[in-house]
């Protein structure tokens, strides 16, 4: 059950320095979360979401309370763009700082590994249920090829640099996006320690920037992007707690008048799921709702793609997910694949003029991309244990034409 008592920071721009074989067990349906979205069909229609994407109706869901991730210096939204209203909870659980997280159940330039060498966008071929999106332009990548990850990434977001560990062997054995084979079979570890503090218990890779020379990639309204990680839970990962343990954020940048509360879009692993997670709203809001989760397994290189169309309009947003949640390799088994969802996937500007960031009210902010971890302080990670990690691999971002 979750009962989540914390705080939930956005991403800042400060800055401290100081192949395996995988299991192939068959997986449950996932759970499909989120009743007030609409699923597209293949006519195009928006139909009310029934099911998990891959046939089989969703397993029911118990109730669940809610938990923190609440935000800081939260504005009230423009009187002219109301936030769209959020999903009839089950249960609402108040944190520690006022906020609530509702559980809502319905049954320069920057470096990149793999540069894109301006494809045609006619040869682009997307087959996401098998990661592959060939003849598509990659416009950001990281396979770990590289040491050091801050001339990709911009900022290691941890306690310490040291927190970040690049380890050569034992990487996604995945190909990349285009099917080429991985170059190195390298991965990055991020970890943290109990007293760890980076505005809160985090170690991410990203920068809280609206320049595109800046950060390793920028989401922007009307963009269809398609962003693909590969993850490694380690055995001492707490999966079985149900407090907040983000792996991603797609998190509206700074500096906004909204920049704060909690991410537009995340991805957490816990209660024993992967669980795609929305803000409350597009507008100022703290907590998020579960649009999507399917149960999650320790030990194996789990890849993940997200394509999403980026709008602060519901009817415009529009997002699915694909993971390979046992390892063989492709996201074509029961769970694998999330509905498409039509939903807000961008945050809008709040306030009452324009700010410095160019924004006026009302204006969509763009998002940023983080991975690593970010979670509830109330997570016990002590060193002789090897802390609290998560790793991860294979990181791309593709622009479908």
């Amino acid at each position: 059950m979750l009962a989540l008592i914390g705080t939930y920071v956005g991403g800042n721009n400060r800055r401290r320095r100081g192949v395996v074989p995988v299991a192939a067990a068959a997986f449950a349906a996932a759970l499909t979360i989120g009743a007030t979205l609409t699923q597209t069909d293949g006519s195009g229609s928006l139909n009310d979401i029934a099911g998990n994407g891959r046939g089989a109706a969703a397993a029911p869901v118990p109730p669940e309370a809610g938990g923190g991730e609440g935000g800081t210096d939260v504005k009230p939204p423009v009187e002219s763009k109301p936030p769209v209203e959020s999903p009839p909870a089950i249960e609402t659980e108040t944190a520690a700082d006022g906020s609530t997280e509702t559980e809502t159940v319905a049954d320069g330039s920057t470096s990149k590994n793999e540069p894109s060498s301006e494809p045609d966008p006619a040869n682009c071929t997307l087959e996401l249920a098998s990661f592959s999106a060939a003849g598509c332009e990659i416009v950001s990548s990281d396979t770990a090829e590289a040491e050091d990850p801050e001339p990709l990434w911009r900022n290691i977001e941890c306690e310490t640099d040291s927190r970040h560990q690049r380890i050569d062997l034992e990487g996604d054995p995945s190909p990349t996006v285009s099917g080429a084979v991985q170059e190195n079979a390298a991965y990055r570890r991020m970890t943290v320690l109990n007293g760890d503090d980076f505005y809160g218990q985090r170690c991410e890779l990203g920068k809280n920037s609206s320049r595109d020379s800046n950060t390793f990639q920028l989401y922007r309204e009307g963009e269809r992007l398609i962003t693909l990680i590969s993850y490694r839970l380690p055995e001492n990962y707490q999966l079985g707690r149900d407090r907040w343990s983000l792996v991603m954020q797609m998190k509206q940048t700074a500096p906004a008048n909204n920049k704060d509360g909690s991410p537009v879009l995340s991805f957490h692993a816990r209660d024993g799921h992967w669980q795609l997670r929305q803000s409350k709203g597009p507008g100022a809001a703290s907590g998020s709702n579960v649009l999507w989760r399917t149960p999650a397994t320790k030990n194996i290189w789990t890849r993940t793609a997200f394509d999403i169309t980026y709008s602060q309009d519901p009817a415009k947003g529009r997002l699915k997910v694909y993971i390979d949640a046992n390892g063989d390799g492709d996201a074509e088994d029961p769970g694998e694949q999330s509905p498409t969802l039509s939903t807000y996937t961008l945050k809008y500007e709040t306030g009452t003029s324009t700010g410095s960031d160019g924004l006026a009210p009302g204006d969509s902010i763009p998002s940023h991309l983080r991975v690593g971890i970010y979670q509830d302080s109330a997570y016990d990670c002590p060193a002789a244990s090897n802390g609290c990690a998560v790793e991860v691999d294979n990181v791309q971002v593709v622009k479908p034409g």
